[in-house]
């Protein structure tokens, strides 16, 4: 089951929606510089973050705002196998703590 992510961001002269999230300031300098695998629609797409990145971007690769809102539950369960708590895995996909407890319970 989908869960619902953040408001995705429109793209300036693109019908494609555009995740966009800031980077926590404690990781900004060890996050600057590397490259990062999402799943987006069963495909691997992997962007790397520039030495002068604050913010974390990439297209969503759709124009449906429903399809675009939602995240997998295995990010949450990957998370959750990394030690992170349900506040942490929340905050880092920017959803509720009580999607990340349902997430967890299916």
């Amino acid at each position: 089951m989908p869960l619902p992510m953040a408001r995705p961001v429109k793209i300036k002269d693109s019908p494609n929606r555009q995740f966009r999230q800031r980077i926590p300031r404690d990781v900004l300098t060890k996050a600057r510089g590397q490259t990062v695998t999402v799943e987006i629609d069963g495909r691997q797409v992997s962007f790397r973050i520039g030495p002068t990145a604050d913010v974390v971007k990439f297209s969503l690769r759709t124009s449906d705002p429903t399809l675009a809102r939602s995240i997998n539950p295995e990010r949450v369960l990957a998370l959750k196998a990394q030690g992170m708590g349900a506040s942490e895995i929340a905050k880092a996909l920017n959803i509720g703590r009580a999607s990340v407890y349902r997430a967890l319970a299916e």
